[in-house]
Parts: structure tokens; C-alpha cells; sequence
């Protein structure tokens, strides 16, 4: 895509570099220009590891390790995912270039994080695409502030070859317990479903994923996970909302579970959900708690 012309319309004025937002001196209207017809070009591909999420940013600090030393930019961000970023720069940057990028995270604060660029596409003009592939998978899903209630999850598609053994579902409605397991009958995971916590107490310290229903008679969402880990399973919790109404945001974001996952769903989504909460959620609360 020749860009040539969009920036021009856009009308990038020369600038002090201090006084810059970034190295293409966009910001507002016409940062958001570029990118969306940027996103409006874009090819969707089945090749994906991790899913990509919009990561509009006016001015990440980003640092170029080369030989001889190292440069300090600030560059605007496009989008990113829990294996890399997608950055614009008014400069060709050579693929392998060792690189450290300075993420906001919610909890943490700023997060330098390493990478090098793997790619760098003309897009026209003096507007070039980079692509960084970091070193160790990041938390995008909080970096790009996604809604915990939207089912959007770390993955493009489920690794349900990765996905492995025991899962609980605790729900007083059979339906639930229909789709369940008929999403896993790609997976290895063996299968038990129980009305109530109380009912599943003797085979929960050995399970490793618990599916919990948000809506139990007579319990709060907290209370039920509080009931859960008092029967002592330690393993991953999804916890299976009715819907995103206010009330039961506030009550399902109380609940120190895991991963949500909210009705209606698919069975992709579930399974994006479980991979979610077994393969990245939980390891990283053990990695955290260690």
C-alpha cells in the first residue's frame, strides 16, 4: 500500500525531534487515520500463534541496540499480541536488530521488554511497518487493556493438543454440561460435571481445571471460588458468567478466579478460555507467587 499520498493529506509537519510524540510526528486524527486504513488493508492469516489486539499508542519509548552503542526513539504502536508488536518508524530498521520496548502495564507500571525486529515493510512515504518479536511471551491481553468479559483470549486457535487432564464443570444446568463436553471431545481432558461444590468436593484435589457456574443458588461468585479452594484444588478456575450486565460484572470481577468466560459461548471459545486459564493464567500466578 502506497501511503505516500494519505500522509501528505495528513499534513506531518516538521518538528523539533524533542518535541515529537514520535518519530513520524502523528498524533490524534491523523495517527488514527493512517492506522485505520492501515487495519482496513489488512489480510487476516491462519497462521497466527496468539491473537493480535488494536495497540494504538502515540509514543512507546523503544531502544535500538547496534554496534557501537544504542539510539533512543519514540515510535507510535499499531497493534500486539503476547508474541510481539507492530510499530510504525520513519526509518528503515534492519531484521535482527536487538531492540527493548517500554510497555504500560495496569499493575506494573512501565515494563521494559526485549525483542528484536524480524521485519520491516515500506508502507510509503517515509512510513515503514516494523515488527518485533519479543523475547518471552508478554501479558498482552493487559497490556492492550482488553475487557476480561469480552472472550477474548491469548490464542488464535485452540492448542487443544496442549490441553490435558481433568476438568470440572460445577453448574446446576444441564445444558451446560452438554456443551462441555462436546467441545472436549477434541482434547484429551477427561470429563466430570457436579451441581455443587459441596457434590464435587472428592475428586477436586486432583483435578486440574474447574469450570464454575457464576449463577449457583444461594452463593456469590466469591463465595463459591472461596468454597472451592477451601476443598483444596489448587488447578485453574473459569469462571462461567450469565451475561455482562453491570451486576454481575461487579460480582464476577470480585471473584479471584482465573480466566471468565461468558454465556452465550462456542465451543472455540471455551476452549480458548481453558487454554487461557491452564497454559498461560495459571503458571503465571505460580511464577508470581514463587
Amino acid at each position: 500500500m502506497d501511503t505516500s499520498g494519505i500522509l501528505k493529506s495528513l499534513s506531518v509537519s516538521p518538528a523539533d525531534e524533542r518535541g515529537r510524540p514520535n518519530s513520524l510526528n502523528l498524533r490524534g486524527k491523523a495517527m488514527e487515520s493512517l492506522l485505520e486504513m492501515l487495519d482496513a488493508c489488512e489480510r487476516p492469516s491462519s497462521r497466527r500463534e496468539y491473537s493480535r489486539w488494536q495497540f494504538r499508542r502515540e509514543s512507546i519509548e523503544m531502544r535500538l541496540v547496534q554496534s557501537g552503542g544504542s539510539t533512543n526513539i519514540k515510535v507510535l504502536t499499531r497493534n500486539i499480541s503476547r508474541g510481539g508488536l507492530s510499530l510504525l518508524h520513519n526509518n528503515f530498521m534492519h531484521p535482527l536488530t536487538r531492540c527493548e520496548v517500554s510497555l504500560p502495564h495496569p499493575v506494573r507500571g512501565k515494563v521494559l521488554v526485549p525483542g528484536r525486529v524480524i521485519r520491516c515493510v515500506h508502507r510509503g512515504g517515509v512510513v515503514h511497518e516494523v515488527g518485533v518479536r519479543f523475547d518471552q511471551p508478554v501479558d498482552a491481553r493487559y497490556i492492550a487493556d482488553v475487557d476480561p468479559l469480552d472472550n477474548q483470549f491469548s490464542y488464535a486457535e485452540p492448542p487443544t493438543d496442549q490441553l490435558s487432564g481433568t476438568c470440572v464443570l460445577v453448574s446446576h444446568s444441564p445444558e451446560d454440561g452438554s456443551m462441555v463436553r462436546q467441545a472436549l471431545g477434541d482434547t484429551t481432558l477427561s470429563f466430570a460435571s457436579f451441581d455443587s461444590v459441596a457434590v464435587a468436593a472428592p475428586i477436586l484435589f486432583g483435578a486440574d481445571l474447574v469450570l464454575l457456574a457464576t449463577d449457583l443458588p444461594e452463593s456469590t461468585p466469591k463465595q463459591s471460588v472461596g468454597a472451592l479452594r477451601d476443598t483444596g484444588f489448587g488447578g485453574g478456575i473459569v469462571l462461567l458468567a450469565p451475561d455482562r450486565e453491570p451486576r454481575t460484572r461487579l460480582a464476577v470481577l470480585a471473584a479471584p478466579a482465573d480466566v471468565i468466560l461468558v454465556k452465550p459461548f462456542e465451543g472455540r471459545e471455551l476452549l480458548l478460555a481453558l487454554a487461557e486459564c491452564q497454559l498461560i493464567a495459571k503458571p503465571a500466578a505460580r511464577k508470581a507467587a514463587s
